[in-house]
């Protein structure tokens, strides 16, 4: 029998539907929090389908983030305004034939200590997109790029055992050079997808094996 959504996500499987595990009210303090946790919680155990859990949990996730940080975290660096290194940082063209794709959990969305939100604010949101697991109009844009470019154009970096190693060298350009556009003889490439895992070790591989799907 195929895994649900939420087994893929490591949300069943590990017990995080309990109620001292799953949290709804991330952020909020109070009797307030103890509302919102019991409101949100009914609406989550009305949804039948795996998949619609999944995305009203991350949701909601997210929700409680931007909340949380609404008027003490830059939404750019996602440091505290005082610390905020926006103004630092040198914006860099990233070779057209190569699309970054930041696949985020959202437990590490707006994460002060987050890196892999350098690869937008330095390279731009064209070069570098976040896509947000279990958000479906971002990860809808991703398998989309994906099916244009086709699978030997995508590939993602997560420690495996098992894979077979590969350098930059074992990447395929379609013989169009570094210095080249996306389009030569008339031919329009597709740029190569590369896919980066950002979460905790639990989380990644909950990515990790969406992807696979």
């Amino acid at each position: 029998m195929a895994a649900s959504v939420l087994e893929m996500a490591g949300i069943e499987s590990t017990g995080l539907l309990a109620k001292s595990r799953l949290d709804f009210s991330l952020n909020l303090q109070g009797d307030f929090k103890d509302v919102e946790d019991r409101k949100h919680r009914a609406v989550y155990e009305t949804l039948a389908d795996s998949d619609q859990k999944l995305q009203y949990y991350s949701a909601r996730q997210i929700g409680c983030r931007l909340l949380g940080s609404r008027g003490y975290l830059c939404q750019k660096c996602w440091l505290p305004m005082e610390d905020c290194m926006c103004s630092k940082l040198a914006p860099c063209n990233l070779w057209r034939g190569i699309r970054f794709w930041l696949y985020m959990h959202p437990k590490d969305f707006l994460r002060q200590n987050n890196t892999g939100k350098l690869l937008w604010q330095v390279f731009g949101i064209q070069a570098a997109s976040l896509c947000l697991f279990g958000i479906q109009e971002h990860e809808d844009i991703m398998w989309d790029a994906f099916q244009r470019s086709g699978k030997a154009k995508v590939s993602f970096l997560y420690p495996n055992k098992s894979a077979t190693p590969k350098s930059v060298n074992d990447l395929k350009f379609d013989d169009f050079t570094m210095n080249a556009g996306l389009q030569e003889g008339g031919v329009q490439h597709e740029p190569l997808n590369l896919v980066l895992l950002d979460g905790t070790w639990s989380n990644s591989a909950a990515l990790y094996r969406r992807l696979k799907v």
